[in-house]
């Protein structure tokens, strides 16, 4: 299970690394998602700020689920 902070970096190298475990590459994942590749570059490295839809598509191509909550600080 990824621990989803938004405006946290962990969240993108944990989709990075899941990607990676599932042996796809960035170029599978577009093709998959419909998302294109630069964009998958850009959020792995924290460039981007993916839409929830965004979060959502690239999980269910990874055969994960996305979590998202709110917590107190």
């Amino acid at each position: 299970m990824m621990d989803m902070k938004l405006n946290d970096k962990k969240i993108y190298t944990s989709f990075s690394e899941a990607r990676k475990a599932r042996h796809i590459s960035q170029i599978e994942l577009s093709q998959k998602t419909g998302i294109i590749q630069a964009d998958i570059s850009r959020i792995e490295t924290g460039k981007a700020n993916p839409t929830i839809n965004v979060l959502k598509r690239l999980a269910d191509a990874l055969d994960m689920n996305l979590n998202l909550s709110f917590e107190d600080k």
